[in-house]
Order: structure tokens, then sequence, then C-alpha cells
């Protein structure tokens, strides 16, 4: 049996003629005489059962190797410095092993890289701050929100719809949820603990108005002319808070229920039962102890004021009166300490924290995040007023210690955070 050279390369068997090759010649190699011949034809289809045969025997092997290295990689021990995990929809999220370092151990686990991964754990490996276990600070950035389990060590990442770093977005943090509501085109989202993000419900979508409400479990949204308590499916519970046509809301007084601006100037805040004036002047900020206003007499000498909730009992702050907006200042739960950012275009500023007790001022080694607004704080004191979280100007938290005035970071690296919030005790 010959075929053409052209065909087949030479090689140790070639026969080939040692003439010079003419440009019409062939040269033909000789494989010796063809065991098919004086045989019947083959069925051509035959080579194709070979062919079948030798494929399936491919995927055969292959599905075994892989299955084999499969079985290894799951009972190989974990690497310690393995602290991310992530789940898809349908699956809930597992914790991942802890390591000293506090950092995520991929190290292409970018916050651009967040938003493909429903759901991720990152385990510090240590507790972050020597609290309750019960205590949790949740965050929020363009396109995550992070439940942070302070005495754990332990963040969970969830991507929620991108925003705009500089819209206003309502952040509420319940029971169970985070609630992320964009005033602008944005859809908004819900997000369960250790679940991906889902779309907000109809009820709560439409809104303009979330606020607090008295308990985890409650928030407070506009309807008609007033108020409704709802839960946090956005179901009615039939408590509402009338408010007067010459008042309008314009937030939460820190113990969950509204604040309402007058017609003609003042602050009032308003209960299931009544409305009550807070202040003639200008009410600084908040608190479920205090509150903390500008007033000014006859002769325009201002002054800050600290006013008692629970007997109305009021007192004047000794120290300079600066320059304040409308309740947007975090007030300690203890009412004791105003914490004051103070921005500026040079070395993008600091925070002040003021004591209301001696009128003190002192100012921490921090530059606040640059785009606080009233809507989305950007600091927030832990219910024990111990500690001060701020949001610094690279978007991470920091921790300042109230006593010592010492900032720290939060021992853990999290994606870009915009706004912070605490998760309400049910207890």
């Amino acid at each position: 049996m010959r075929y053409p050279r052209t065909s087949f390369p030479g090689g140790h068997n070639d026969q080939v003629s040692n003439h010079p090759p003419d440009p019409g010649d062939v040269d033909w190699l000789d494989l010796g005489p063809d065991p098919d011949e004086g045989k019947p034809p083959r069925d051509p289809r035959r080579r194709y059962l070979w062919y079948g045969g030798g494929a399936a025997l491919v995927v055969a092997l292959l599905v075994a190797r892989t299955q084999n290295g499969t079985d290894r990689a799951a009972s190989a021990p974990r690497s310690p410095a393995a602290t991310v995990s992530s789940s898809s929809a349908a699956a809930s999220v597992s914790a991942a092993a802890p390591a000293s370092s506090g950092s995520f151990a991929n190290p292409t686990a970018t916050p651009t890289a967040f938003p493909n991964v429903p759901v991720q754990v990152s385990n510090a490996g240590h507790r972050l701050l020597d609290v309750p276990a019960d205590w949790e600070l949740f965050a929020r950035g363009e396109d995550t929100v992070i439940r942070i389990q302070l005495a754990l060590g332990r963040a969970t990442i969830t991507a929620v719809p991108s925003t705009n770093p500089e819209s206003s977005v309502l952040f509420v943090v319940g029971a169970d949820r985070a609630i992320v509501r964009p005033l602008d085109n944005i859809p908004g989202s819900v997000v369960r603990d250790g679940k991906p993000a889902a779309d907000l419900p109809q009820s709560l979508s439409q809104v303009f108005t979330l606020l607090p409400g008295p308990d985890a479990r409650h928030l407070w949204t506009e309807q008609g002319g007033g108020l409704s308590l709802i839960t946090l499916d956005g179901k009615p519970t039939g408590a509402t808070i009338d408010i007067p046509s010459s008042g309008s809301v314009v937030g939460s007084d820190g113990a969950g229920y509204a604040l309402l601006s007058g017609m003609t100037g003042g602050t009032y805040y308003a209960t299931p039962r009544a409305v009550h004036r807070i202040t003639s002047g200008l009410l600084v900020a908040s608190g479920p102890t205090r509150w903390l206003t500008v007033e000014c007499d006859d002769s325009l000498n201002c002054a800050l004021v600290v006013i008692d909730r629970a007997s109305g009992a009021r007192r004047t702050v000794e120290t300079v009166t600066g320059m304040y907006g409308q309740n947007n200042l975090p007030l300690s739960p203890d009412g004791r300490t105003l914490a004051t950012p103070q921005l500026n275009d040079i070395s993008g500023g600091t925070v002040e924290l003021l004591d209301l007790d001696s009128g003190v001022r002192r100012l921490l080694d921090v530059t606040p995040n640059g785009t606080d607004q009233p809507i989305g704080p950007s600091l927030v004191w832990s219910p024990d007023s111990r500690w001060l979280f701020i949001v610094n100007a690279d978007r991470q938290v920091v921790v300042v210690n109230r006593a010592t005035g010492k900032v720290t970071p939060l021992g853990m690296d999290l994606p870009p955070v915009l706004q912070l919030a605490w998760r309400p005790r049910t207890g």
C-alpha cells in the first residue's frame, strides 16, 4: 500500500527513490501490502463507532480525575487565611475560618468585585470591641450593606444595587434586616440577615419618609396627613401620628418618634398622643435622653442649651457657640457629648467632641468622609456612649474612645462605606 510522500513525511521505514526529484514527480511511501486487499469493503459506519467509543473513554477519564480532585480539596484542611466565603441566592451564608490579620485573604476581592457575589462573610479572628454579643453596627456603601458583629469579629457583606455616593439614601435597620431606600430613581432593597438583597415591598418602595419606630420591629412612614406605624414588611399596625397642617416632618427624635418644624419657626416632637414644642430656636441634636438647642435672647445673645427630655430642665453650656445645622449632629445616648465634623478644603478637616457638662472641646486625629449628610450619618455612637464610630476620608470605619479621644481602626477591612447605623436592641 503506497501513499504520496506529500501526505506522510518519511520516517525510519520510508522507502524513497534516490534519483533527483523532478518537478512533475511525486515521491511515494511504501508501507507494504494492503492488509484489506481481496476483502469485502468495510462498512464506513464502523469507524464512527470506534470514534464514539474513544471519546466516551476520554470523558470518563476526565470526570474521574475531576471528581478525585474535588474529593481531595474537600478533605484537605482549610488554610487559616481563608476568611471570605460566598453564597448563591438559594444558599445560606456560612462563616469562613478566622484569620488573625482581620483582612480579606483573597487579594482580588477588591471593592469593585463585591457586587458580583450576593453575600460574603469575613472573619477578623478576634473581637473588634469588648461589647455585648447583640451589638451590631451596620454600614452602607455605594453597592453593599455590611452587618458588623463586633463581639464576634465578623462582617457579612451583601451586594445591593449601586447608588450615587452623593444622593440621599434612607438607611434604616430593624430587628432582622436593613432597608435601603434611595431618594432618586435607583430601586430600593431589603437585606435580611444572611440573605441576598431583595426588592423592597411595594408599600415601602414609593415612600419618601422612613423613620425608626419605638422598637426594632416597626417603622414610621407618611400616610395621608400624618405618619403610620408599619411593620418591617410595610403592613400598617393601626397606630398613627397626626401632623398639624402647619407642620412638616424633619426627622427622627432619637427615641422612636418624629420631629416636626413649624410654619413660623421652632421645632416640635410628635407621638401618637400629642405634639410638644422643644424650642423656638434651633434644634442642633436630638437623642433618647436630651436635646441640644441654640437659643437667643432679645438682644441676640445666643447660647447652647441642653434640655432634659424627662424633666424638661434647661441648662446653658458654657462654651463658644459655633455654626450648627438643623438636627444633623450625633448626640451621645447619655446626652453628654456632641460630635461635630469640622470640614475644610485644605486638610479635609477633623471631628470635634464637645463635653456638654464641662464645655471642653477636643479635636480628634481623624479626617471624616466629606460626603456626610443629615439624612445619611457617617458618625454614630454606641448604645453605652463609650465609643464613636466614624467613616474617615478613606471610607473606612474607625473607632473613637470617648474617655481618651484615641482613634483606632475598626480591625478589619471593609468595602468603602458611606453611612452607618445601629441595630436597635430587641430586648
